[in-house]
């Protein structure tokens, strides 16, 4: 991914972004969160060209995307002060971007993203006719990662994998939820994935921005077909 006409130095932009981070500390890469949330889109541009470079320099595992239903609830306060919960879907991700990009309901999609990058998978909305990225709402990242002390579950032959991801949204570079995961990978005579059924509970806060309230989402996600 190339952003013509900005010639910066990633490195010291992404420390400007994100002083003193640490590997926890994930930076959202997403401009287009800014429908959800207020964003300073220098430091935003800043940390997405210092994961761009990240990424580039960084070999991951082969990625996959599938076609991704999540159901759930969100619990805020009502007006009397005690909780009010709704239930949510696909709806309240793809939604807003359909919108955005003038595309009729259908014409959109929420996909899982396998190996999205090598801290991770993601949850991202796409263009159902030509696959372009419209957005990732979530990030699941670091359930694999031996410096922090995190690994998976798998069974002999890794086809089968239990695990704790940890839900990433662009309010903080912390993480704010989590998801466990179990992903049951299909393979062909040459180790190729052909499919895999991903299903997971995840849970996730979102904090008063002065635009919503605090708000507790918690649902299921279950993967469908292989688009990629």
């Amino acid at each position: 991914m190339a952003w013509p006409g900005i010639a910066l130095n990633a490195a010291g932009l992404f420390l400007e972004f994100l002083p003193g981070v640490s590997k926890q500390q994930t930076p959202f890469p997403n401009v287009a969160w800014d429908l959800f949330y207020p964003m300073n889109m220098i430091k935003l541009l800043a940390g997405l060209l210092a994961i761009a470079a990240i990424s580039a320099s960084t070999a991951r595992a082969e990625d996959h995307k599938f076609l991704l239903t999540f159901t759930g609830a969100c619990v805020s306060n009502a007006p009397s002060g005690s909780f009010a919960a709704r239930r949510v879907n696909n709806q309240m991700f793809v939604q807003p971007y359909a919108q955005a990009n003038f595309l009729p309901p259908d014409g959109v999609a929420l996909v899982y993203h396998l190996n999205s990058d090598p801290r991770g998978d993601s949850i991202e909305v796409i263009n159902r006719t030509n696959g372009a990225v419209l957005g990732v709402p979530l990030l699941l990242y670091f359930a694999d990662d031996t410096t922090l002390g995190r690994m998976g579950l798998t069974n002999s032959v890794a086809t089968q994998i239990r695990k704790i991801e940890y839900v990433y949204t662009s309010q903080n570079s912390h993480s704010m939820g989590s998801c466990l995961l179990n992903e049951h990978l299909y393979k062909d005579g040459n180790g190729t994935l052909t499919s895999a059924v991903i299903m997971g509970a995840i849970t996730w806060i979102v904090v008063p921005d002065g635009t919503q309230p605090m708000q507790v989402y918690n649902g299921s996600i279950f993967s469908g077909k292989m688009i990629q």
